[in-house]
């Protein structure tokens, strides 16, 4: 979602950078992807485990220090920054409390991402609201909007 959000304003002639600022699985290229075929500026994200000692050090703020400090590098003037953030897994379960300090830290609006694969419409849109809370709910500016995939895995006779 966030190549394709690069990609799109790229074509249409917006200034853009991207940055994963952590390396979330063990090869992931979405930094390099991001270079195929353009110019679009980009920085090396942080590998998972420095990010892992940082937080469980209680170090947060530096990491999110580092994390500024690459943004900073990439935002030039008039240019839109896509920042890809972290999905709570298994193994990583602090995704979205570091997600929230990142937008806050950078001052970014929030653009959601949510799969539809097996909810139906209410279990997916009190997804949505859950994770909208995490940022201060809908409707208080954080959140511009949400993106969601695998639609066609909707279940029941809802539609959208």
């Amino acid at each position: 979602i966030s190549l394709g959000l690069v990609r799109a304003f790229e074509e249409r002639g917006y200034p853009v950078g991207f940055f994963k600022p952590i390396e979330q699985f063990a090869g992931d290229r979405s930094s390099d992807l991001v270079k195929v075929g353009s110019e679009i500026m980009t920085q090396s994200p942080l590998p998972l485990e420095e990010a892992e000692e940082l937080v469980s050090a209680g170090q947060t703020e530096l990491l999110l220090e580092k994390i500024l400090s690459h943004c900073d590098c990439l935002q030039g003037s008039k240019r839109i920054l896509i920042v890809e953030g972290l999905i709570n897994t298994d193994t990583l379960t602090f995704g979205v409390r570091l997600n929230r300090e990142m937008a806050r830290t950078l001052g970014a609006k929030v653009l959601l991402v949510a799969s539809a694969e097996g909810h139906d419409l209410e279990g997916l849109s009190n997804r949505i609201e859950i994770s909208a809370s995490s940022y201060g709910g809908l409707g208080q500016g954080k959140v511009i909007g949400c993106i969601v995939n695998k639609v066609g895995g909707l279940r029941g006779e809802d539609t959208l």
